[in-house]
């Protein structure tokens, strides 16, 4: 996979097989946010989940170039912020502007930081037409769900998202925009509109992170996977 990911990914993979059990439902919000839950267990959770929000408030608006996570008392380290990062970045696939990339500036003395610019793909009116082509998708392929059970859900998507992406590197392989609306993407592309399109129907579900056999060739290769619970089983 194209962007990189260093601490949270095998955190992350290892938290949701041992605190699943502790997830019965999408409907409740709290924990369709899988990552902001992890990071509210952790050390320092108070101010890692400041700039976690920060994060989510600045990027909605890609005007937000430079987005300030401190607030005077909220301070975290630059490997904070990696893992505050990804953790956001895996619990907000709808925010397919962003690639996973990311600057910092930080306080000259004790290098803590103070804001962040993430790598953005898309802008202005292109980022409009790009929203609203992704909505249309998602509502066409989410139609007549409501009544379903969650097997039903999750079958169904499965099959649809299938019929719909083609599995094709291209630039914007590694979102959801890439898969739903322009039918070519990788494992992370696929595994993020998996996740995006099942929240949307209310299952929850989660992206993993690891390696699997490649059965062309018998050799571990990174992938992206889902693990997603229905009626209250992984």
């Amino acid at each position: 996979m194209k962007i990189f990911r260093r601490l949270i990914t095998l955190f992350l993979s290892v938290f949701i097989i041992t605190a699943s059990s502790a997830v019965t439902t999408a409907a409740a919000d709290t924990k369709v946010f899988f990552g902001r839950d992890i990071l509210s267990k952790m050390s320092n959770s108070e101010n890692l989940l400041y700039v976690y929000d920060c994060l989510g408030d600045g990027c909605k608006n890609t005007q937000s170039t430079n987005i300030d996570v401190s607030n005077g008392k909220s301070k975290i380290t630059y490997d904070e912020l990696e893992t505050v990062y990804r953790a956001f970045y895996a619990d907000h696939p709808e925010f397919f502007w962003l690639d996973g990339g990311y600057k910092v500036n930080c306080e000259q003395k004790t290098e803590l930081v103070t804001s962040v610019i993430p790598n953005y793909t898309m802008e202005g009116k292109e980022l409009e037409n790009a929203k609203s082509a992704l909505d249309a998708k998602a509502n066409e392929l989410i139609k007549g769900l409501n009544t379903k059970s969650e097997y039903e859900k999750t079958l169904i998507l499965h099959d649809r998202i299938v019929d719909t992406v083609e599995y094709i590197e291209s630039p914007n392989d590694q979102s959801i925009y890439g898969a739903l609306v322009e039918g070519k993407a990788v494992c992370s592309g696929y595994a993020k509109a998996y996740q995006y399109l099942l929240r949307k129907v209310g299952v929850f579900a989660w992206c993993v992170i690891g390696k699997s056999i490649n059965p062309a060739t018998n050799r571990a290769e990174k992938h992206e996977w889902n693990l997603v619970s229905i009626d209250g089983n992984w």
